[in-house]
């Protein structure tokens, strides 16, 4: 589609295109600006993703946004909604029926619980860990750093688009060199982590694999569901469409986030949870000594 021009362009399934906000930025709108033309975009939702994110912004103006059931459908049978609203889960239904975005069927955690446990100003208290999971390319990609209080409130998050290892590698070395930092070093990860460990103090690499992705989203999910952290709007947007799935010939479950769709605040909060629980449990609930210091 790059460099043509339209007057309008119409999307279906909007919300299940992968990678939706950077095609839309990087390609698909400019094409519309030599004639002021106009884009309709339609789609069922699919958690609290990028294509919910553009839905709010119904401004009447620039935005308009339009929302419909199944039961607005003058040419669908309420008799067949109802059949349907019997034979699927609750979640499935209010996202393929009522178009309704909130909770994911796969979802680890469940809407309301996400939505119960999202704050909008973040906790004062001192922060007693920091979890950190960085981008794996210089596009496309984000490193989040989040911080806990003893509580399991978040204190600090920092959400960096792209991965410049000195940007990265100085935001973190100016966090308190008290405090446990703990840091997926998978992959690019590992050589920031070796750089760290050489300018700052209270450092835990961490590489992933399939049982310590395991172990951290259990205990993320656990703690989630019994009301243990509390996190802000862009970690409960991502948990939303953070998935679980089965594979019935291993028995393995796998966690990933949708298609087009982020991790790294998922990933951050999970490194942050794990140690503070386990700091917790360690020492009886006093996490400031959990590790010496």
């Amino acid at each position: 589609m790059r460099g043509l021009s339209f007057d309008l362009i119409i999307i279906d399934e909007t919300a299940f295109i992968p990678n939706l906000q950077e095609k839309l930025e990087g390609a698909i709108t400019p094409t519309l600006t030599d004639r002021d033309g106009s884009m309709l975009m339609i789609s069922t939702p699919l958690g609290k993703n990028y294509w919910f994110e553009i839905c709010q912004l119904n401004d009447g103006v620039l935005y308009q946004h339009f929302h419909f059931s199944s039961y607005s459908n003058p040419h669908l049978k309420v008799s067949v909604i109802e059949r349907f609203k019997a034979q699927l889960s609750t979640a499935q239904f209010n996202q393929e029926y009522l178009a309704i975005a909130g909770e994911n069927a796969s979802a680890i955690v469940d809407a309301d619980t996400i939505e119960r446990n999202t704050i909008t100003t973040l906790s004062t208290a001192p922060t007693v860990i920091y979890g950190i999971d960085l981008a794996f390319s210089a596009q496309g990609d984000y490193t989040s750093i989040t911080g806990l209080d003893k509580e399991g409130v978040m204190t600090y998050h920092k959400h960096i688009k792209g991965y410049d290892s000195n940007v990265v590698t100085g935001i973190i070395a100016e966090l308190p060199k008290n405090i446990l930092k703990v840091i997926d070093k998978s992959g690019v990860g590992e050589g920031t982590f070796n750089s760290l460990l050489l300018i700052s103090d209270n450092i835990i690499g961490v590489q992933f694999d399939m049982k310590t992705k395991l172990n951290l989203i259990t205990a993320l999910r656990v703690a989630i569901n019994t009301d243990k952290l509390k996190f802000n709007e862009i970690t409960g947007k991502e948990l939303s469409t953070y998935c679980a799935k089965l594979n019935p010939k291993t028995s393995n479950i796998s966690f990933n986030a949708l298609s087009g769709c982020f991790d790294d605040c998922v990933i951050s909060l999970s490194l942050a949870n794990f140690y503070l629980q386990e700091g917790i449990n360690t020492v009886g609930g006093d996490m400031l000594n959990a590790y010496g210091w």
